[in-house]
């Protein structure tokens, strides 16, 4: 029960920071990069970590209820990996399309 809080509580607290920055978020891409639309960018990632943070949520309650099963604990881990390759690749295509091109006019 105390890790799904905290998870909860990392996740939330991260989403809205997030959303407050004017400058590019680099919670998933620290390289330096240009983006066409700073808030747009900065509301997909949080946006990101709240789906993230409500998918993990998930594996965590089931784990919960049911105990210390070890085959239940495999598979709840195996599906957080899963969650977490579908975020990257989500934001793969949401850095592709925002991502500002070098030869675009400012």
């Amino acid at each position: 029960m105390i890790i799904t809080v905290f998870v909860a509580i990392v996740c939330i607290y991260t989403a809205a920071k997030i959303m407050s920055l004017d400058e590019r978020a680099t919670v998933f891409n620290k390289k330096k990069i240009q983006v066409k639309d700073v808030k747009k960018y900065n509301k997909a990632c949080a946006g990101l970590v709240l789906g993230f943070g409500v998918a993990a949520e998930i594996p965590l309650v089931v784990m919960g209820w049911f105990g210390a099963k070890i085959w239940l604990s495999v598979a709840m881990v195996v599906l957080l990996i899963v969650e977490a390759v579908v975020v990257t690749k989500i934001y793969a295509k949401i850095e592709k399309n925002l991502i500002k091109k070098y030869d675009e006019k400012e």
